[in-house]
């Protein structure tokens, strides 16, 4: 019977997690203007704005930033409430200081942990240039 029970449990979680309504993307420039306003040469960071343009909350997730070619850089995400947005942050490397600057891609729940409404809106590309 314990069994029993657990399995039903677990089929109403899983029920109730496929209903959510959640949709994380990374803020993207009005325009799309190429050089990246995320990029803050001065406190040398990469500002990321993750947004939920769903109806229901977000769980924790992981924002993955590549620059160029480099490595992964993860960044744990707090939960976003429904319309909402939080804030995470990278230091940038070098190279994106230097004269030619540098590109980076943004996944927003890079791991696809969090069933959502759309999983095509969830990378950003953009570029810092000093």
């Amino acid at each position: 019977m314990k069994r029993c029970a657990y399995w039903l449990l677990t089929l109403l979680v899983l029920a109730g997690c496929a209903g959510k309504k959640m949709d994380l993307a990374p803020l993207t420039e009005p325009g799309g203007t190429g050089v990246s306003a995320m990029c803050s040469l001065q406190q040398g960071r990469l500002l990321v704005a993750i947004v939920n343009r769903g109806r229901d909350h977000s769980l924790s997730s992981t924002t993955i930033v590549r620059f160029d070619d480099g490595p992964e850089k993860v960044l744990p995400t707090q939960p976003v409430p429904p319309q909402g947005k939080v804030e995470v942050s990278t230091p940038l490397p070098q190279e994106c200081l230097d004269e030619d600057g540098c590109s980076f891609t943004v996944t927003a729940d890079g791991r696809f942990d969090i069933p959502e409404t759309d999983e095509s809106n969830n990378t950003y590309r953009g570029s810092c240039r000093p």
